[in-house]
């Protein structure tokens, strides 16, 4: 999906944040102790928590601040479609390894993937990626009895 389609206005490259992988270790280390401090005491179960705050800002670091941006750096001339589709293609790999129903799995998240991408070329930061993330992972949570039967 190209940039272009997004509705979100897209930052001036004077105005972006050079990526930095220092900033986000503590947000991911601050994440994980809220995780693993609040999962019982809120009464969420942990997994829960995990899907909707760990797993978007770790997996965002990796394949947005991470493999999106290194691909970006290295082609800097190539065309948008290219650091989204390959970053999307890792990322739906990715999951779709960690589940037993591999390839329905990684169709799960190919599109989703493409839409983070899409959002990382365009603001550059990683963080709005994972606001999304976790919104789409609350939204699989939501549907997640109906989605199973299903896809799976």
């Amino acid at each position: 999906m190209p940039a272009s389609l997004l509705l979100l206005p897209q930052r001036p490259a004077s105005l972006r944040p050079a990526p930095a992988l220092a900033g986000p270790s503590a947000v991911v280390a601050l994440a994980l102790a809220l995780i693993a401090g609040l999962g019982g005491a809120a009464g969420a179960p942990p997994a829960t928590l995990w899907l909707l705050l760990g797993a978007p800002l770790c997996e965002e670091i990796v394949f947005r601040a991470g493999l999106h941006e290194a691909l970006l750096r290295r082609w800097p001339q190539a065309h948008p479609a290219l650091p989204i589709t390959l970053t999307a293609l890792l990322f739906a790999t990715a999951h779709a390894l960690a589940h037993p129903s591999a390839l329905a799995w990684a169709a799960a998240t190919a599109l989703p993937a493409l839409a983070l991408g899409a959002l990382y070329q365009r603001q550059r930061h990683w963080l709005p990626c994972a606001a999304l993330h976790a919104l789409f992972n609350l939204i699989w949570l939501l549907g997640a009895p109906h989605l199973d039967s299903l896809l799976f």
